[in-house]
């Protein structure tokens, strides 16, 4: 392989890993918050009060590295019309910034609002009827 051949097998690697590089910082945050919102909809229909909720939450965040905050989280309460089911709905919103080599510099916002249901009925299996 001659000289002009090893340079420019050398700027194509560098593309390549420059591509990679990029793919994977944008990528890691994408990936966190679609699997934080996977996790917050079976979380949803566990049936848990608001509090043991937000707690939830804010644990499942903080194992994913998430920067939500408490006071980011918003939790709506309500029962379905045939009374049978009660809706819970969940919004929150967080940002990250994603930084490639300090030469550029892109904030990302995420939000997101998912809902979840549970029969009234569990809450009196396990002995939380009237809280």
């Amino acid at each position: 392989m001659n000289e002009r051949g090893l340079v420019k097998l050398l700027v194509i690697l560098a593309i390549l890993i420059g591509f990679g590089y990029t793919g994977a910082s944008f990528g890691k945050p994408y990936f966190k918050y679609f699997r934080f919102r996977a996790d917050a909809k079976e979380i949803l229909s566990m049936g848990l009060d608001e509090d043991k909720l937000r707690a939830k939450l804010l644990n499942l965040a903080i194992d994913l590295k998430i920067p939500l905050r408490q006071d980011n989280i918003f939790i709506e309460k309500r029962t379905a019309i045939e009374e049978k089911v009660y809706i819970m709905k969940v919004k929150a919103r967080w940002s990250e910034k994603v930084d490639l080599f300090g030469l550029y510099q892109k904030r990302l916002e995420f939000k997101l609002e998912e809902e979840g249901k549970y029969m009234k009925d569990y809450e009196k299996s396990i002995g939380r009827e009237g809280r």
